[in-house]
Parts: C-alpha cells; structure tokens; sequence
C-alpha cells in the first residue's frame, strides 16, 4: 500500500478532526487498516544532504504506527464513507491527522520510500506576528494557527526565539489577510492582534573571496573557507527541483557537465542547504575541497551543522542565505577528540563562514511580485504612476480583445506592494482590478555597509596587508552620495531585530595565522 496525503481537509464544524486527502498509488485502502505514517518533515533533512547518507533516506526515515478509522470518498463539500478503495483513485483517510501536518506517505510496509513533497511557486515572504487579545488565550490562538496550517500548504508559523512572538508567513498580503480571517473563526474569541506585515529578505555574495581562517577558542583546530556565488541559473534549477539534490551521483554528473563544476569537487560536496520547505529546493552548498586533510571525517557533523546555522541567519542581517557555494579548502584537526568536539568545532566553523560570505561582496535579495492590472484606458496614466512611485516597472501592455480594457503586467518588490490594489481601485473609482503574484528573487543595487563602515573596513584590510576587501570596497564608491538602497534595508532590517545598526566586516570573524 502507498497513499500520498497533500492535502489536510477539515471533517466539519461539529469535529476537530481532519481528514488526510491523497491518492492510492499502490494497494488498496480499507477502514482498520494498520498503516505507517511517513510525514513530510522526516524527510526534509535528508534531502538537505548529499553523498552516501542521501541515499538510504528512504528507510531510515521516522514512521508512525496508525490506524484508518474511515475511509471515505470526496465528492465536493461532502464526504462519503466506503469500503474500500483500489489504486489510482483519490480517497480521503480519517484517524491519522495526528501524525501529519500538511502532507506525507502512507504505507504498510516499513521499506516503503517517501513521496517527495510538493513544491510551489509561491514563497512564504511576507510574516505578522500574532497575539490573543487576553494572555489567558494564547493556547487558544497557537491551536487554531496549527489546525488552519494543516489545511493551507503555503503557510508557514513558527515561534520567535527572541521575542517569543507567534509569526505567521504566507505569499502575499491577501493571503495572508485571509488566513488570520480564518485563523479568527477558528479560535473562539475572534480575530487576533497582528502586527504590521514583514518581508523577509536573502543574503548573497557577488564575488568569490579569498580564502578566510578561523580557529578554535583553543587555538588547536583551524578551518580554511571560501566563499562564492552559484551560476544564476543553477539556483533556478534548483528552486524549482529540476535538479535533485538527493542524488548524489546525478547532481554531480549535471554540475559538472552543464555548470563547469570539477569532476572531483562535485563529487565531495558536504551538504546543501538553504530550502524555503514546500516553496523550493536548497541553493546553499557545503563543498569538500581538501587536499590529504587528517582526522576531517570527525569534524564533518559539526561543520555541517555550524553552515545550516549560517545558512538560517547569515552575517549581514540574520536573514537566509541565497545561492552561495562554500569551500572548505584546508583543515587542521587535532587527533585528541576531547580538543576537537562541537563546542570548539562550531563555533570556528560559524565564524568562518560568516567571514567569507562578508570578504565575497554580499548583498541583499528582496522578492518581487509580479502584477497584473486589468483597466480602462482612461486611467492609464495615473495607475503607471502608482507603479513607479512604488519602485515598479511596467513590463507588458495587451488590450482585451473586444473591449475598451487594457492589461498591464509588471514586477514590484514585495516590500512596496502593501495596499497597492486599494490604490488601484482608488485612482480608477473601482473600475480596475489588480492581481499579484509571487515571480523571483532580485538583487538590492549597492553595497550592504554605510559609507562610513566601508572605508573603515577597507583600512582595516590594508592594515592587515590582505588588500582592500571587495565587500568593504564597493561601498566606498558610494561614499560621497550617501548610503546606498541595500544600507538603508540592512539597516531596518537589523534595527527591527535588535541588532546593532553597524554590519559587521569579514576581520570581525576571521582569525590572522
């Protein structure tokens, strides 16, 4: 038997319960069957790795034991309960909601492989943080988030460490407008307090740094990083799963043939990381690239886990990293194990990582939508001059055929696009009608440091005799005209976060021989 589950659907207002919607791909499923349940999110950090351990993914995977209670066949709103149904069909499955979020396998056998999970075009980009009206409702407000999180595929909730605020992300102001609407039927006591949407951002590299080094707070363990950007449309292979990164063998045969990459260093890549969970594939690669290291296997876990933190939260504003290859190009490894554990490992690696993604020019990543604007002609103008004053650009005009309405498509960063379809409907007197949807990533022009931090950290480099660093560099340009567009977003960023305003340099983190 294998059923994939994509969906969770509510049995109705009288029940709690929801009901696992699938399709039989293999078997036959009957009520009291006793089933295994493979949720999405066991299987999530397996696909972020390559090599060997990728590869037994399948069976190493966390199941649940369960029970069907029902079976029932969906004919729209309504819910039929059945006796059974064959393969091929779409079938609805009761009792096994308590192992399942969104999606994941079912199957009666423990050898059975997961189904991949679905992935989307749209991306989580735009979050509010939730908070009941009374302290007292909280548990309230956290249950009705994960029950209506089950039934929409492209929310994500989560609980801010820092600020232990409940933050839910979703594609767009609409959406998420109408999930809180949702989320408020749902708690008992109405509509939720929500803060002002946030957008999150990607942190990237323009430049291929020199080689950084960090070293243990012993002074026994030292790790040598690179830093560099991948090619533009090997990340879009990737965010679109055209490339699976679960295979190893073929992932490397593709980046060496299509993207240049040498043979044996596609062959030793460590670990990817960097995914958006449902809305993509991981743009961020770990790569072995040592020569006759010793006692490096040892090391590997923690390493790994130092680069999925910085991948979580980068240098320049704790926001994810996009598109950037690591290379690890030598290591010093004492043979003691009680000199080389996490505490020292970690720690170094983090560090180094940051420092070579600050000495690689980084900049900023905001999302763009992409809009559609159906309008008279009349109002034309007015509604071109609502996009540039939002940072958009008109891309396309089309006339409805046997109509006096024309279509205008475009892109706008996420970031300016709240309440641009009330003004829309406000400069036409309701007589255009605006869509957006989520389209790609776009580089902030400028460099991340105010003018000031860039000429300081340029003669810090100097000082040091590594040169001027091509992070500090580009900003200096830009010194006489101010702080550019990527130095007021860091800037906002870090000051919403409680960071200090001042972005750190790659000598904030790197350690000298």
């Amino acid at each position: 038997l294998c059923v994939y589950v994509s969906k969770m659907v509510p049995i109705g207002k009288k029940s709690k319960g929801f009901i696992a919607c699938g399709r039989v791909y293999s078997g036959t499923v009957r009520p009291g069957d006793k089933v295994l349940v493979i949720p999405a999110s066991a299987t999530s950090q397996s696909s972020e790795e390559g090599g060997e351990e990728s590869k037994a993914a399948g069976p190493k995977c966390k199941t649940y034991a369960a029970t069907v209670q029902r079976v029932v066949a969906l004919l729209g709103a309504k819910h039929i309960a059945v006796d059974e149904v064959p393969c091929g069909n779409v079938v609805g499955l009761i009792g096994l909601d308590k192992h399942l979020l969104k999606c994941g396998t079912i199957t009666d056998a423990a050898s059975t492989w997961p189904m991949k999970a679905m992935r989307f075009s749209v991306s989580p980009v735009v979050r509010v943080a939730l908070k009941a009206p009374k302290q007292h409702q909280n548990a309230q407000l956290h249950n009705a988030v994960r029950a209506y999180s089950k039934t929409d595929p492209c929310v994500q909730h989560h609980v801010d460490p820092e600020t232990h605020e409940l933050v839910l992300a979703g594609a767009g102001e609409l959406h998420l407008e109408v999930a809180v609407t949702s989320i408020g039927m749902l708690t008992g006591f109405g509509a939720p307090v929500v803060s002002q949407p946030v957008v999150s951002y990607r942190e990237t590299v323009r430049e291929t740094s020199e080689v950084v080094l960090a070293k243990s707070s012993n002074k026994l363990n030292r790790l040598f990083i690179r830093a560099s950007p991948l090619d533009a449309t090997l990340v879009a292979s990737l965010e679109s799963g055209d490339i699976d990164t679960d295979d190893a063998t073929a992932t490397a045969r593709v980046l060496a043939k299509e993207y240049g990459w040498e043979a044996h260093h596609a062959k030793r890549i460590w670990c990817w990381a960097g995914n958006d969970g449902e809305a993509g594939g991981p743009t961020n690669v770990l790569v072995d690239c040592t020569t006759a290291a010793q006692n490096l296997p040892a090391i590997k876990a923690n390493v790994i886990n130092a680069f999925r933190q910085v991948c979580d939260a980068g240098g320049v504003a704790s926001e994810r990293l996009r598109g950037v290859r690591f290379d690890l190009t030598d290591a010093m490894v004492h043979r003691d194990p009680a000199h080389r554990g996490p505490s020292q490992i970690v720690p170094a690696a983090c560090r180094a990582f940051k420092a070579a993604q600050l000495a690689a020019n980084p900049a900023l990543v905001q999302p763009m939508f992409r809009f559609t604007v159906q309008l008279p002609e009349a109002y034309q103008g007015p509604v071109q001059s609502a996009v540039a004053g939002r940072c958009g650009a008109v891309e396309e005009f089309s006339v409805v055929e046997g109509t006096p309405l024309l279509n205008i498509a475009g892109r706008m960063p996420v970031a300016k696009s709240f309440g641009f379809a009330g003004d829309v409907r406000g400069l036409s007197s309701g007589r255009a009608c605006a869509a957006m949807e989520f389209d790609t990533w776009q580089e902030v022009d400028g460099s991340v440091w105010s003018p000031d931090a860039a000429s300081t950290a340029t003669k810090g480099r100097k000082k040091n005799g590594a040169g001027a660093g091509a992070g500090a560099g580009a900003g200096t340009a830009e010194a006489a005209a101010g702080a550019s567009a990527a130095a007021e977003l860091v800037a906002q960023i870090r000051e919403r976060k409680n960071l200090p305003v001042a972005v750190p340099v790659a000598d904030t983190y790197r350690d000298v021989l």
